[in-house]
């Protein structure tokens, strides 16, 4: 149920560790999109974003890897 103001990510690598229910993210345009469903032991690249966190109910666990200069 929490939420996470407006942030910038590198390129990341993600690897889920605990299945979750979608976060949804709220764009720079005031746009919301929704995630994929994620299961344990999905991964997968992203490139750079800037986005908010949405409180959701539930939640997701994952490994994270910021990709820096």
């Amino acid at each position: 149920g929490e939420t996470c103001g407006m942030h910038t990510h590198p390129h990341i690598a993600v690897y889920v560790t605990k299945p979750g229910v979608p976060l949804s993210y709220k764009m720079p345009d005031g746009s919301v999109k929704e995630g994929p469903k994620l299961k344990a032991g999905d991964s997968f690249l992203r490139p750079p974003t800037e986005h908010e966190h949405l409180a959701v109910k539930g939640d997701v666990e994952a490994v994270i890897v910021e990709f820096k200069k």
